[in-house]
């Protein structure tokens, strides 16, 4: 009788641990996390905006670098309104326009076993994450607070050279007001689709025609704008390539003079948008083609530029 109870005690456990080996493990239930939200930073009153931009002012008048400019503008743009935040805006560009040329020659002289653009490679630029490939620790360090510092390096025609990289000064957009925002727009689109490089049209004619439709959109709505000049040259710049085509992507072919149908077709295009003073022009010139037998011969090139000069000359005039 008693082995039999310590038979049945035996089979008792057995069917116990064998009930728990098979009961699923619940998971550990992680407890929700709440999330971090950063409080937004209230614009400060008037009096202390005004004080932030007469030191800010002071600096820039004192021609400090383009580091103390920029590091100031981190510190304080959160509590700065639109209107200050473009003459912030406008005061960094112009400092760091105004450094390019000593950047330029800088790394020019560091850069003498070309690792840039063996870096880089033919017609694009250098990318953060690729500094840390540069061997010469000199040209590295200069590198780095270029890309700091909102710079940014590119590569064209077997160089490298440094130029402001919009993109990233779009950390200001919140803190500028429409025309602002949109010149850097308009800014980043030219440096992360270039229009030409190698003396090549790097976009089609229809997308070139596009920027230059929108850069004359822009001057004609901000006519007083402060960088109406600047944006004028980049727009007699690409009309004269659109007009006249570039080396390696010409308008008419070689042997016979004849224009590309596909530059016509973009001619016809843009001649169609209403109220441009760039459509009126070019639906003339288009018409002085088709009358000369759809031939692009040295008359055609002087109206090129006749028609271009001109161009360029209402948008700065009725302004």
């Amino acid at each position: 009788m008693k082995n039999k109870n310590l038979i049945v005690l035996f089979l008792s456990l057995i069917m116990v641990f064998g009930i728990t080996a098979c009961k699923k493990e619940e998971p550990a239930v992680e407890e929700p996390t709440t999330p971090v939200i950063e409080e937004p930073v209230e614009e400060a009153e008037e009096d202390e905006k005004k004080a932030i931009l007469d030191e800010y002012q002071k600096l820039v008048d004192e021609q400090k670098p383009v580091e103390e400019l920029s590091e100031f503008i981190k510190e304080n743009l959160s509590k700065m309104g639109q209107l200050e935040g473009n003459s912030m805006f406008n005061s960094l560009e112009l400092a760091m326009e105004r450094e390019l040329e000593d950047l330029r020659i800088e790394i020019e002289e560091l850069d003498e076993d070309f690792e840039l653009v063996n870096i880089i490679g033919s017609n694009g630029y250098l990318k953060e994450d690729k500094i840390e490939d540069i061997k010469n620790e000199d040209l590295k360090e200069v590198i780095q607070e270029a890309y700091n510092n909102y710079y940014r390096v590119l590569s064209g025609e077997g160089t490298a050279f440094p130029t402001i990289d919009y993109t990233k000064l779009m950390d200001f957009e919140d803190k500028l007001t429409s025309e602002w925002q949109e010149y850097l727009e308009l800014k980043s689109e030219e440096l992360e689709k270039p229009a030409f490089g190698d003396g090549s049209l790097l976009l089609t004619f229809d997308e070139l025609a596009e920027r230059i439709l929108k850069i004359e959109n822009y001057l004609n709505r901000y006519i007083n704008g402060p960088r109406q000049e600047a944006l004028l040259e980049s727009y007699e710049m690409y009309l004269t390539n659109y007009y006249k085509g570039l080396p390696n992507t010409p308008i008419a072919e070689y042997d016979t003079n004849m224009i590309f149908e596909n530059v016509f077709k973009s001619y016809q295009s843009t001649a169609a948008n209403q109220g441009y003073v760039t459509s009126s022009m070019i639906q003339e010139y288009l018409t002085a083609i088709r009358d000369n037998g759809m031939v692009v011969d040295d008359s055609i090139m002087k109206l090129a530029d006749q028609y271009i000069e001109e161009s360029a000359r209402v948008l700065r005039e009725f302004k």
